[in-house]
Formats: C-alpha cells, sequence, structure tokens
C-alpha cells in the first residue's frame, strides 16, 4: 500500500516513469524491426 500511496502522491513521479517504459518499449520495436530486415 505504501508504494501505491507513494505514486498517488506524486503523479509526475509515475507519469515520468510510464514515459520511460514507453520510450524503452520503442527502442526495443525499432531494434526487432532492424533485426528482422
Amino acid at each position: 500500500l505504501r508504494i501505491d500511496q507513494s505514486i498517488f502522491i506524486k503523479p509526475k513521479t509515475f507519469h515520468l516513469t510510464v514515459l520511460m517504459l514507453k520510450l524503452w518499449n520503442k527502442d526495443r520495436v525499432a531494434t526487432a524491426i532492424d533485426v528482422l530486415q
């Protein structure tokens, strides 16, 4: 519960984490496309 509360208390930090995950996934997809080509 402490982790969930900290996320709600710091929405900016949570947003940055989501953004980093999206960018990381985007890089993974780009790498996979390069490998397939």
